[in-house]
């Protein structure tokens, strides 16, 4: 018995060793890639100081474009799903831009996936277990519905005029319920160095978030949603139009 203690003793450290040895090379594969956003109207830049026409020709002002982005994965040449981030909290400035950094393994990718919402597991949980003031779901964010015990997913606050540049209201739509989580997946082939640092840019559509695939919010009529079940046929509409917002940059 004593042998056999003495051989664990001799052999303990060089499996620490090698232990060590692979996570420092697991780093060293590790590059560091920054996720830019920016608005786009008719693919150019759009900040959100901007107005844009909808199809009724009202004249359309943001002032919040805030949203959940969740378990991001990158798919590589080979096919293999590389996920990085959990789950990242987007709200974009007046400049209509906002962005994050992750790390991710080297190599080429052809595609970058993700949820838009909070998946059903973290959007059930109690929010006082995301203590960490700089988690994405920690209650200073002001993104969690006490009154609805679930999180925001897309939020969208504006103000429109008529076509003789008069203000008529405002407009608040704010997502949430797991049924209005979507899932994105966008094209690129994307190669990373390792150590090194990356940029890549997604545009975001801003025509697209009122008119698009769900139909067209008519802001007059409908001008707010705030997570009241009667009326939830807006929040689909709005999670279907965010999902088909987002391109890569070229």
């Amino acid at each position: 018995m004593a042998m056999k203690i003495h051989t664990l003793i001799k052999i303990l450290p060089i499996f620490i060793l090698l232990l060590s040895s692979c996570k420092k090379l697991k780093e060293k594969k590790l590059a560091t890639l920054k996720v830019n956003f920016q608005t786009e109207l008719n693919q150019n830049n759009f900040d959100l100081t901007g107005r844009f026409a909808d199809a009724q020709n009202r004249q359309i002002q943001l002032e919040l474009v805030k949203f959940y982005l969740s378990d991001l994965i990158f798919v590589n040449d080979k096919g293999e799903e590389v996920p990085t981030d959990e789950i990242v909290l987007i709200e974009l400035d007046m400049n209509g831009k906002a962005s994050f950094e992750t790390k991710i393994e080297a190599g080429t990718y052809t595609a970058f996936k993700f949820g838009v919402g909070v998946p059903k597991a973290l959007n059930e949980s109690d929010p006082s277990i995301f203590a960490d003031a700089d988690h994405p779901l920690n209650s200073t964010n002001n993104t969690y519905w006490g009154m609805n015990s679930m999180y925001r997913f897309v939020m969208i606050d504006g103000r429109f005029f008529d076509e003789n540049d008069v203000f008529v209201g405002t407009f608040s739509y704010h997502t949430g319920r797991n049924e209005s989580y979507r899932n994105v997946e966008l094209v690129k082939t994307m190669t990373f160095d390792k150590k090194a640092n990356h940029e890549e840019t997604i545009f975001i559509d801003v025509a697209k978030i009122l008119e698009g695939s769900g139909g067209n919010l008519d802001i007059e009529e409908h001008s707010n949603y705030h997570g009241n079940t009667e009326d939830f046929y807006l929040s689909e509409q709005l999670s279907d139009n965010f999902q088909q917002v987002f391109r890569f940059k070229n």
